[in-house]
């Protein structure tokens, strides 16, 4: 992790450490914290956004998906919309 102006810029490696932690394993190229990767838990796979992963907690291996995150937290028409969202 370095940072820069922008703030931390996580490394592939990093990410397989934080998946690792939680005994998953990346199975997908990282590029950056809003791009999906897709990882295995118990020999099934996810996918998820780190920068979900993150701030939100998610953890679709665990039933925890931000969508379900951001509707209990915001209500179903925030959730809609931030599903429906545009990636810069």
């Amino acid at each position: 992790m370095t940072t820069h102006k922008k703030g931390t810029r996580w490394t592939e490696a990093q990410i397989c450490e934080v998946l690792e932690s939680e005994n998953c394993k990346l199975t997908s190229k990282f590029t950056k914290l809003t791009a999906p990767i897709k990882y295995t838990y118990n020999d099934k796979e996810y996918a998820v956004m780190m920068s979900d992963w993150f701030s939100l907690g998610a953890r679709p291996h665990l039933g925890k998906d931000a969508e379900r995150i951001i509707t209990l937290k915001y209500g179903a028409e925030f959730a809609y919309n931030w599903r429906h969202r545009k990636m810069k």
